[in-house]
């Protein structure tokens, strides 16, 4: 089972003001490598898309509604880079209303896509006529409380004749920036979604370098 590149992601829920952070904003107070230059990317076909900002290993998109953090490749190693930025972010602006966290990890498997697949043969496909009807996708979802404020969403997905999804999505509500930095936890987060796959579903990672794209 692979990491896919656009699943990995740390997301901040709340109020922000995207024009905080500028170039040189980022650069003294996120960025590793403080004399790196910061690219800025601009979506031509949606004017409404937040500007990408690249520097290190990762990639911000911060909207007024929503503030991701996404790993130019998706390892552990990034993500958890990304938590130390996620968690600095917080710390910098401490009065910003944040209602909610969440950290993502998507995986793509099409060798053996059967053991996720045989889940998706529901009790009504017999009385479907697949001639007429040709299933191209399929869903489940489920949610898991893990703890006071926190759950887990996890969504199993089919396409393509042969390619099974699965999406794990840790979320968590909060209230302000302060109590969402101390709530972190990507290496337990991570560490769970594999051990989930492999008792689930007989499914292991295959580690992504940063040199791999999907």
């Amino acid at each position: 089972m692979k990491p896919r590149n656009d699943g990995f992601n740390i997301v901040l829920v709340g109020r922000w003001n995207p024009w905080i952070f500028s170039p040189d904003w980022v650069k003294a107070n996120l960025a590793v490598n403080s004399h790196q230059d910061i690219k800025i990317g601009l979506s031509i076909d949606n004017a409404d898309q937040p500007r990408a900002i690249q520097f290190d290993s990762l990639t911000l998109y911060p909207g007024y509604h929503r503030l991701e953090i996404r790993p130019v490749s998706s390892t552990l190693q990034n993500m958890e880079e990304a938590q130390r930025v996620a968690e600095k972010i917080l710390t910098l602006l401490p009065h910003t209303p944040v209602s909610a966290t969440g950290i993502n990890f998507d995986f793509v498997e099409s060798e053996k896509a059967d053991s996720v697949i045989s889940l998706f043969q529901m009790a009504d496909t017999s009385g479907i006529d697949a001639g007429k009807y040709f299933l191209q996708n399929i869903e489940i979802r489920r949610a898991y409380q893990l703890g006071q404020d926190f759950t887990l969403n996890l969504t199993l997905s089919w396409a393509d004749g042969a390619r099974a999804r699965i999406n794990f999505n840790y979320h968590r509500n909060t209230r302000e920036a302060g109590g969402a930095a101390s709530a972190f936890d990507v290496s337990a987060c991570y560490e769970d979604s594999l051990r989930l796959a492999q008792n689930a579903y007989g499914l292991t990672i295959e580690e992504q370098t940063d040199d791999e794209h999907d």
